[in-house]
C-alpha cells in the first residue's frame, strides 16, 4: 500500500468513528429526562401583574402581589401547622381555604377578590411554564 492508501484507509476510519459517536450522542440526548418546569416567584409577580385588573391594580403593587403569593406557598406547604391529612384534605392552590389563610394572616388587609385574582395569575402562571398540563383522566379499577 502507498502512503495515499494509508491516508485514505485512515481518513476513512476517522470518519466512521465521528460518525458512530454522533450516533451515541443523538441516542443519548433522545433519551435524556425532559427538563423540569421550575416555579420562580420573581418571575411570577411581573406575569400576574401584567393580568390583573385596573381594580386590583388601584389596590395592589408587585410587593403586595409577591406577599399574596408568598403566603399562597407558606400554605401549600402546610408550614402553619402540622395538618392530620385523615382529618383535612390536602391544601388545594387557589380555594377558599387558601383565600382565608391569606386573609387571616397577612399584616396587611388585602380584599378577598384582589387575593383570588392574584391566586387566578399565579395559575395562570404555573400553566404557561408547564407546571399545571390537562386533567388526566383516572381508569376505574
Amino acid at each position: 500500500m502507498s502512503s495515499m492508501d494509508l491516508v485514505a484507509v485512515g481518513a476513512i476510519l476517522f470518519g466512521l468513528l465521528l460518525f458512530v459517536v454522533a450516533g451515541l450522542v443523538w441516542q443519548e440526548m433522545k433519551n435524556a429526562p425532559d427538563s423540569h418546569p421550575v416555579y420562580v416567584i420573581e418571575e411570577a409577580v411581573p406575569f400576574v401583574m401584567e393580568r390583573l385588573s385596573d381594580r386590583a391594580l388601584s389596590s395592589l403593587d408587585g410587593d403586595d402581589v409577591l406577599r399574596i403569593l408568598e403566603w399562597e406557598v407558606f400554605y401549600l406547604q402546610g408550614l402553619d401547622e402540622p395538618r392530620d391529612h385523615s382529618a383535612h384534605p390536602a391544601p388545594v392552590a387557589g380555594s377558599v381555604e387558601a383565600i382565608d389563610f391569606i386573609a387571616e394572616r397577612s399584616t396587611v388587609a388585602y380584599a378577598r377578590a384582589d387575593i383570588s385574582e392574584v391566586l387566578e395569575g399565579e395559575a395562570a402562571y404555573l400553566v404557561s411554564i408547564g407546571a399545571v398540563g390537562p386533567v388526566v383522566e383516572q381508569e376505574s379499577a
